[in-house]
């Protein structure tokens, strides 16, 4: 059987990590990538001028931090909303961010959740294991 994709957008090593926990725990099990910064994120979904990653599997959801480099959570959730290929995938944005703006802009964008990333480590982990349980089937 194959499993699920998930791409992790992530720049923090740390917020990966606790990510690779979750999973590891979680009853739902998946094929994880994770893209470290946006340009890395648009470039796996094969979003960039000449890249042909058409033949690429596409992520059952991604999980999208706001705040990364070389291009911010928005930008990548612009690209993928604007392809036609990518334009259905799910993506869920784990942030450390709440600023409405940010809240705003991933909603109308059309994020299925905006969560803000919990300093608990127990409840990261409860969160990105039940975003994975109940978006990924």
């Amino acid at each position: 059987m194959v499993k699920p994709v998930l791409l992790l957008v992530e720049d923090s090593p740390d917020d990966e990590a606790l990510a690779r926990r979750a999973l590891r725990r979680s009853a739902q099990p998946v094929d994880l990538t994770v893209a470290r910064d946006g340009l890395e994120a648009v470039t796996t979904l094969g979003l960039l001028e000449g890249e042909g990653a058409d033949h690429q599997p596409l992520p059952s959801l991604v999980l999208l931090d706001v705040k990364l480099p070389r291009m911010n959570g928005h930008e990548v959730l612009q690209l993928m909303r604007e392809n036609a290929r990518t334009r259905e995938v799910p993506v869920v944005v784990l942030s450390s961010s709440d600023e409405p703006s940010d809240v705003r802009r991933a909603s109308e964008m059309g994020v299925m959740t905006y969560l803000r990333k919990p300093v608990d480590y127990d409840e990261y982990l409860n969160i990105v294991s039940t975003v994975v349980q109940n978006h990924i089937h």
